[in-house]
């Protein structure tokens, strides 16, 4: 009997989070609002409307694809369709708390495919390096194409390049010296949060372990 509730509230848990949070998001518009979007909705072109979605879906499943990449190497496959629709679960949890979704993606991949946590987080952490490193790329070649413009910027406010240089040493040399005193600690809790953190950094470093790194 509990063995069938475990299962019952494991399929259907996740569904009703997820109507849940539609329904939150709705009850947050005003009526207006609602009248706003439905107009919008029926003058829209349907031919852009119907390729929106079909990128859309399409890019659902790249993110699919891409994360099998990096769960590869830790030796789990999970379906497709269960990691699409882990990441469609993830994107309406945004939608209710921000940043809640990654949380419960590794979640519902434990509870649906038996990836461990920590290792299904730390490929949650990857992807959002990666998408972050690609944003910074952008910015650094901005930044280089507009050289002249953003150092007007700092002479008019007055920013010193060697102050930047002395708080970032004073940054990475405080981070190094905690993180040497974190490593030789024997504290029972703390060595159980480094066996924590070994799992995540396993996701993590999968990246480099993976077959079709340029695919991804």
């Amino acid at each position: 009997m509990k063995k069938n509730l475990l299962k019952t509230l494991k399929t259907f848990g996740p569904i009703a989070f997820g109507l849940f949070l539609i329904w939150y998001t709705y009850s947050n518009t005003s009526a207006a609002d609602r009248t706003l979007i439905y107009d919008y909705i029926i003058s829209a072109d349907p031919l852009w409307v119907g390729l929106s979605l079909v990128i859309g879906l399409l890019s659902h499943v790249s993110r699919a694809v891409r994360w099998n990449y990096l769960l590869g190497p830790l030796g789990y496959q999970p379906k497709l369709m269960s990691n699409i629709l882990v990441i469609l679960m993830g994107y309406f949890a945004n939608l209710g708390i921000p940043r809640s979704g990654e949380i419960l993606r590794a979640t519902a991949l434990t509870t649906y495919e038996n990836v461990p946590f920590q290792k299904g987080f730390g490929t949650i952490i990857t992807e959002r390096v990666i998408d972050l490193f690609m944003l910074l790329l952008v910015v650094i070649v901005g930044l280089i194409l507009q050289t002249d413009v953003l150092l007007d910027f700092f002479a008019q406010k007055g920013i010193s390049w060697t102050k930047i240089g002395y708080m970032a040493l004073g940054i990475i040399s405080i981070g190094s010296f905690s993180l040497w005193i974190l490593m030789r600690s024997k504290n029972k809790a703390i060595v159980t949060l480094k066996a924590k953190v070994s799992d995540l950094l396993s996701g993590v470093f999968s990246v480099f372990k993976m077959e079709h790194k340029w695919r991804f």
